[in-house]
Formats: C-alpha cells, sequence, structure tokens
C-alpha cells in the first residue's frame, strides 16, 4: 500500500498539488502502520544516533529512514544507513577510511521525481 501510495506522487503535478494535503496525510499514514510493525516494539533498544538496517527480502522496499512515529520520522532520531547484507557491512566495518580523499556523491536524474512542492 506505501509504494502504491507514493506513485501517486509521480502523477501530475496539478493532481499533486491539489491533493497534497492528502496525499501526504495518507503516505504518513501508511509510513506510521509500518512503523508500528516493524520498529515500535524495539524503538527502546536502539541507543545511539546511527541506525544501519539491513533489509531482508521485501523490506528492501520498506524505507526505513521515512517511517513515522506519529510525530516524528526515523531520520529525525537517527542517521540511517542501509547495507545490502550483514556480511558486507562487516567487511565495510573493517575497512579503514582514507580521511585525505575527497567524497564521490552521485544522483541519476529521473523526470519522475518529484518536485519541489
Amino acid at each position: 500500500m506505501l509504494q502504491f501510495q507514493l506513485s501517486n506522487f509521480r502523477l501530475d503535478r496539478g493532481y499533486v498539488l491539489k491533493f497534497r494535503a492528502s496525499l501526504l496525510e495518507a503516505a504518513k499514514e501508511h509510513l506510521n502502520e509500518l512503523y508500528q510493525e516493524l520498529l515500535a516494539p524495539v524503538r527502546n533498544q536502539l541507543k545511539g544516533r546511527r541506525l544501519v538496517v539491513i533489509p531482508h527480502e521485501t523490506l528492501h522496499h520498506v524505507p526505513f529512514h521515512a517511517l513515522f512515529d506519529g510525530a516524528h520520522y526515523l531520520v529525525d532520531s537517527f542517521a540511517v544507513s542501509y547495507a545490502p547484507s550483514a556480511s558486507i557491512y562487516m567487511q565495510c566495518c573493517k575497512k579503514l577510511a582514507d580521511p585525505s580523499g575527497g567524497s564521490l556523491i552521485l544522483g541519476v536524474p529521473d523526470s519522475r521525481a518529484p518536485l519541489d512542492l
């Protein structure tokens, strides 16, 4: 249901502007449902400011950083990052960072990307 709701934001700009409030509210409801199912049961056990998510199967489609507790998004409380698997995450943790190099930031232009409303 969340994927369907998010796809509505890729519809015609006029439609999105007209129904912006209801689209956003519906998306927040679905994000809250996922929060209640996936994170609420363990939320009190999460310590620190960093959260690494290693999703499995259909959880790869869940935007964990956008989960909504009813007042705040998860990214408001944690720096959320993702790893494709626990073994790859462990390999990355063992590597030393090169502080002398610059950052590489990539983006893919997409005409379907949401417009700044």
